[in-house]
Order: C-alpha cells, then sequence, then structure tokens
C-alpha cells in the first residue's frame, strides 16, 4: 500500500502476488494464535453426554432424544477447543 509507482502497483496486483500475500497473512495469524487451555475433564464429560443422547435417539428416535442431543452440543461448544464446530457439522449432516 505504499507504493506510488503505478507499474509496480499493476506488477505487485497480479493474482498470484495478491494470493502470496494472503497465504503470508494467513500464516502470521496462524502461528501468532494463543490456543487456549482445554479442560479434558469437561470436554470428555460432554462428549459422553452427547454420545448418550445420540445412543438414545438411534434406539428411539423421539423428540426428546433429539432435544438431548442439541443441549448436549450445545454444553459441548462450551469447552471444545473449536468451539464445536466440528462435531456441529457431522450433527447437522445426520441429525
Amino acid at each position: 500500500d505504499t507504493l506510488t509507482d503505478e507499474t509496480q502497483k499493476a506488477f505487485l496486483g497480479r493474482p498470484k502476488f495478491v494470493a502470496l500475500q494472503g497465504a503470508l497473512e494467513a500464516h502470521l495469524a496462524a502461528v501468532s494464535h494463543q490456543a487456549q487451555p482445554v479442560d479434558l475433564e469437561q470436554t470428555r464429560a460432554a462428549l459422553k453426554e452427547l454420545l448418550a443422547a445420540v445412543e438414545e435417539y438411534e434406539a428411539y428416535s423421539n423428540t426428546s432424544a433429539a432435544a438431548a442431543i442439541h443441549a448436549a452440543a450445545e454444553k459441548l461448544a462450551g469447552v471444545a477447543p473449536d468451539g464445536g464446530a466440528a462435531i456441529q457439522a457431522v450433527l447437522a449432516t445426520h441429525f
């Protein structure tokens, strides 16, 4: 953004350089990210609860089991390192 020469701007504005800039920015963001500590006990407990709810739903296919899946997934989202995104994607596909 500090270039004043239009020829340089045009050259560096080519798609390959723009993509390189984006990749470098993404890399810098990734290496500077500070991971939050994960409470493994809470995460395991939430996963166990979710699994029990899924098993109940598979056995009975009732609304209370579906609600239990939703509640357990929300609890997991609160403790999982990714906010439960990976599990939510699977649940969205299958339930």
